[in-house]
């Protein structure tokens, strides 16, 4: 019998009915579905930040608007987004299927998946910021209840966990994050590093996911690496990028290529 890895999908009966099925077409989530296994998944995919991809009246929806067990338009549009990423089509076997706003079996379990990792890495990002704290680093998180300033609509476009931190900025500007790496790891990423990061898309753009924290670079100027690449920044705040095979060019005019 199949389990879920996340307990927030457990005991529900329509839900286990997705998961079970053996990619038919004739067990999703749609209009008119179940409001309680419609909401557990928005709140999922709240979580995994694809609603905030979808700007409602020139701001993000909050979790209230969003998850309301109704499987409207931009429910669907979330589902669409991740099912787009990863390349979920129907039927199955199709590569040139439909990729469609349904959450059927397949497009749960990578709902279930990313979701469990998410919950699980939120207690290492706790512990880390309490470690940052410790160090006399102005850092707080988000509570779960709260709603972070957004940053970039390019939230969920790789598996990698962001949770929202400030950074030193009383006004509420979120100025840095502490991140999920490629493996069960976080690191704290701030200041110029991070904007030149994000601007690339963060984990889901070339340089991919952080592998340090912002460290002192033996010259004055502070570096992080990525699964890609480095970034870092002189005592002048001049930004220098260095990327393997990948070419890429931020904007602005002040990042120095090396």
């Amino acid at each position: 019998m199949s389990v879920f890895r996340s307990t927030r999908f457990d005991d529900n009966s329509t839900l286990a009915e997705i998961r079970d099925d053996p990619d038919t077409g004739t067990r999703k989530l749609q209009r008119e579905s179940d409001p309680k296994a419609v909401a557990a998944v928005q709140n999922a995919l709240y979580d995994l930040h694809w609603a905030q991809r979808f700007p409602q009246e020139n701001h993000y929806p909050s979790r209230l608007r969003f998850v309301d067990g109704d499987f409207g338009p931009v429910t669907a549009a979330s589902a669409l987004a991740l099912k787009t990423r990863y390349n979920i089509r129907f039927p199955p076997d199709d590569p040139r299927g439909v990729l469609d706003g349904f959450v059927g079996p397949r497009t749960l379990d990578r709902i279930d998946r990313q979701i469990s990792h998410r919950d699980d890495m939120r207690v290492v990002i706790i512990s880390k910021a309490g470690a940052l704290q410790d160090a006399d680093a102005p850092v707080r998180l988000f509570d779960e209840g709260e709603e972070p300033p957004p940053l970039t609509p390019w939230l969920g476009t790789g598996p990698y966990l962001y949770w929202w931190t400030n950074w030193d900025d009383p006004t509420g500007t979120v100025t840095g994050l502490i991140v999920a790496g490629a493996a069960d790891d976080v690191f704290e990423v701030h200041g110029p590093i991070l904007q030149t990061w994000w601007q690339a898309q963060g984990a889901g753009g070339p340089f991919g996911p952080a592998t340090s924290d912002v460290e002192p670079d033996g010259s004055g100027g502070f570096r992080s690496t990525f699964v890609n690449g480095s970034i870092s920044v002189d005592p002048s705040a001049t930004v220098t990028v260095k990327l393997g095979p990948v070419a890429y060019q931020p904007p602005g005019d002040d990042a120095v290529f090396a």
